[in-house]
């Protein structure tokens, strides 16, 4: 993923973000510090944010000199008690909305279900170990076949990611254990990984990481649209 463009050229990123765990923190935090550098972000939350959470990111989602932090509600009410199915089910359409009409350079989902998204942007997959705990301990309240069903709707997104993330390398493991092997996958944990920017997984990461996918997908679209198949290093 050697290919980038310039990280300040990124105008719009689409972050989506539930309510499991401390998604919240970790998704409000990168979209504050990305609209700081001066990318439009637009978070896609299917539940409303804590009060503690738009108490310290509140001010900047109407937009700050630099750059703009916007925030959308699903507008379906989830209890928390729903099974996964449901939930995908109910966000797909409502995310494909946003993607088109927002028209974002990278969709960043922090939420299990949606990587086959109809979108026309690469799809990063952040899978976090609070996720796959809560998908254990809704597997125990569901039949078996109705779960791999479930299992196999995960499994088809994360492969049509064009990078699937984890905060560490057990997390990873364990992702690649349950749902498959993956094109191409990122260990977030700056400690345990020699790759560059795996070390370097701060802010401006992200912002290289985008650009490298981004130049990807449109250097496909251009061999594409010319009949030739670019070899991308």
């Amino acid at each position: 993923m050697n290919r980038a463009v310039d990280p300040t050229s990124l105008s719009r990123i689409l972050l989506t973000v539930d309510a499991i765990g401390d998604a919240w923190h970790y998704v409000f935090g990168l979209a504050t510090e990305l609209s700081s550098r001066g990318a439009e972000v637009l978070v896609a939350a299917l539940q409303a944010p804590p009060a503690d959470v738009l108490r310290v990111s509140g001010p900047t989602l109407d937009g700050r000199a630099g750059g703009d932090l916007l925030l959308e509600v699903a507008p379906f009410a989830l209890t928390g008690a729903e099974p996964p199915w449901r939930v995908a089910a109910a966000a797909k359409p409502w995310l494909e909305r946003l993607a088109a009409a927002w028209a974002p350079d990278v969709v960043h989902l922090s939420t299990l279900g949606h990587g086959a998204l109809a979108v026309d942007a690469p799809v990063v997959s952040v899978v976090h170990a609070a996720a796959l705990a809560w998908y254990d301990a809704s597997a125990q309240r569901f039949p078996g076949p109705i779960w791999s069903r479930q299992d196999e709707v995960i499994a088809r997104g994360l492969r049509r990611s064009a990078l699937v993330a984890a905060p560490t390398a057990p997390v990873l493991e364990t992702v690649g254990k349950r749902y498959g092997a993956f094109p191409r996958t990122l260990v977030l944990d700056t400690q345990s990984h020699a790759d560059l920017v795996a070390r370097a997984w701060s802010v401006a990461s992200h912002l290289h990481v985008y650009g490298a996918l981004i130049a990807e997908s449109r250097a496909r679209r251009a061999s594409t649209d010319t009949g030739t198949c670019a070899v991308l290093r």
